[in-house]
């Protein structure tokens, strides 16, 4: 069988199925799964499916707003080499806030096993959870309104509680990355408690894998000229890396 015509079956199936594994295309295919993983890039660059820890899936809209856990096992590989690069700008007597994401949550996972002696501030209850247990860390939790969809607490008490602090780094989290429109989300409550993130001082790190670039979200967050750094996969189209690099963010590639 033709690669073109693998394509067109793997199509169909996710179209049936919703969703396919690696593993289980290399054997209806009788092929190896290195094969099926170049057969999904190929067309995820098409955007025609979108990757997923061991699969793919229907690419989602941008309306379209999933579930943190639904979110955690998507571009897992990518996530967690984004949070190993994130660490390397983290040192003992940091202040550092966490925003609620599900790539977030894997820098939180390497904190939870270090040694660092920080502060954490949080909006994030799982991240709150993840790191509770770590006497080196000093925890803030922001307190507010439980989003169940990701997880953050929001509304006008967790934005208060930002007020009130202030920090040295801001890893920031998104759904959607655009060079013009900048950080993007699905929600406006989680809009207004990332506003209050940034406008508790110091480095703005966004955090984010490369498949949420060219796909804004519902809600505008922030542009470029106020983010200092975008850590992000090896995966990243130059284009979109020469076009954030001109807004004056350095754009950091974490190696996968």
């Amino acid at each position: 069988m033709f690669a073109e015509e693998r394509k067109k079956k793997i199509l169909q199936l996710i179209e049936n199925e919703k969703s396919v594994k690696v593993a289980d295309l290399s054997k209806v295919f009788n092929v190896s799964e290195a094969t099926i993983r170049r057969d999904l890039q190929e067309l995820e660059k098409e955007n025609l499916v979108e990757r997923t820890h061991g699969g793919a899936i229907k690419p989602q809209k941008a309306s379209f707003e999933l579930s943190f856990f639904e979110k955690e096992d998507r571009y897992l590989t990518e996530k967690q080499a984004i949070a190993r690069k994130a660490l390397e700008y983290i040192s003992t007597g940091d202040t550092i806030l966490l925003d609620s994401g599900t790539t977030t949550y894997q820098i939180a996972k390497l904190l939870r096993k270090s040694r660092l002696q920080i502060s954490v501030v949080t909006n994030s209850i799982i991240i709150g959870q993840e790191l509770m247990n770590n006497r080196n860390i000093n925890l803030v939790i922001t307190g507010g309104e439980l989003r169940h969809k990701t997880l953050a607490l929001v509304g006008t008490i967790a934005e208060d509680a930002l007020a009130k602090v202030n920090v040295d780094k801001v890893f920031l989290a998104c759904n959607g990355i655009h060079p013009e429109i900048g950080l993007s989300t699905h929600s406006l409550n989680e809009v207004q408690v990332k506003k209050a993130m940034i406008n508790s001082g110091g480095k703005i790190i966004a955090v984010a894998d490369s498949s949420k670039f060219g796909k804004p979200a519902f809600a505008s967050v922030v542009t470029f000229d106020a983010v200092d750094y975008l850590i992000t996969d090896s995966k990243l189209d130059k284009k979109y890396e020469y076009q954030i690099a001109e807004k004056g963010t350095k754009v950091i590639k974490a190696e996968i």
